[in-house]
């Protein structure tokens, strides 16, 4: 499963706890495309207590275009 296809696979509301950790990564790297989408998979991290959470957090902190909200849910979530 690619991070395009959480769309496809899941029309109404992904189940993000069965998204393989890779596309959450993706997720998160492509936030540019669907940034609702990065957020929610920030959350899983979060909620699956990943070792690659803080790092996420702090990239997606850095980046000019994400948007209030996955900028808030990464300080929330990631930066402990």
């Amino acid at each position: 499963m690619k991070s395009i296809d959480i769309q496809l696979n899941f029309p109404d509301e992904p189940d993000y706890s069965k998204v393989p950790l890779e596309v959450l990564y993706e997720l998160i790297e492509t936030y540019e495309i669907e940034q609702s989408c990065a957020t929610s998979a920030i959350y899983e991290l979060h909620r699956r207590n990943d070792s690659r959470l803080n790092e996420f957090c702090i990239w997606v902190l850095n980046q000019n275009s994400a948007d209030e909200w996955l900028k808030g849910c990464a300080k929330e979530k990631g930066c402990a």
